[in-house]
């Protein structure tokens, strides 16, 4: 966001399944830690990125570095297109 890049969307599992839909048709490029979220919900959020046409990056950690490595990956490959 301070790169004047985007908006950061965020979504917790204590706000509820409900709003999943609504942030995912928001966003550009949907990204989830596989370590941190359960089976079940990274199972909703591929349905849903599906379903809605948007791409999604499970990222193997939740830490910083490993969010900002998937970020350059698809600035990168948006600069290409």
């Amino acid at each position: 966001e301070r790169c004047g890049a985007g908006a950061f969307l965020h979504h917790d599992a204590e706000q509820g399944a409900s709003l999943l839909p609504g942030l995912v048709s928001r966003a550009d490029v949907i990204v989830f830690p596989v370590d941190c979220v359960s089976h079940d919900a990274a199972l909703a959020v591929k349905r849903l990125c599906r379903q809605l046409g948007r791409d999604f990056l499970p990222l193997r950690s939740s830490g910083a570095a490993s969010l900002m490595a998937a970020l350059r990956n698809v600035a990168a490959t948006n600069a290409v297109t």
